[in-house]
């Protein structure tokens, strides 16, 4: 039995967290998310007749006027030809990757077909860490210790 009301909970859910931060100076951090995330989300933000928050009306901005962190915009130093996936950087950047057995892709299937949710949560969960420790690196700073890494 699949919860056809699932997916509108989880954005109205997702809109209760960041409604807690000034929409304005709201800073969301992603790895691709100025091309896949935040997109993404708006458009299932209005597929579900949801009104979309101030720090997620990014239509007609310049580039610049758009605030939010990318980490391969980050990794890119200005260029703008190559994808680099989470996966890789982690690699490169020898950063430990703790990640599952799902990979971005099978993520729709595991969602309408598998009704995996947690799974993906799980999933999302290891994404997270991956774009913070590879934020950290970029910014010079040390990664967390996975000794200090808790799921919940």
């Amino acid at each position: 039995n699949f919860d056809l009301n699932l997916e509108f909970t989880a954005l109205n859910e997702f809109l209760i967290i960041i409604s807690k931060y000034n929409q304005e100076n709201l800073i969301l951090c992603s790895h691709n998310g100025k091309e896949f995330d935040f997109p993404y989300i708006t458009r299932r933000l209005l597929i579900n007749q949801i009104s979309l928050p101030n720090s997620l009306k990014l239509s007609g901005k310049k580039p610049w006027e758009i605030n939010h962190i990318d980490t391969l915009e980050m990794w890119k130093f200005g260029d703008r030809k190559s994808y680099t996936s989470l996966d890789l950087l982690c690699a490169v950047l020898n950063i430990e990757s703790s990640k599952s057995n799902m990979n971005g892709s099978e993520v729709n299937q595991e969602y309408y077909i598998g009704n995996n949710l947690e799974g993906i949560s799980h999933y999302c969960s290891e994404d997270v860490l991956n774009v913070i420790q590879i934020y950290l690196v970029l910014n010079d700073l040390p990664v967390i210790d996975k000794n200090f890494i808790f799921y919940l």
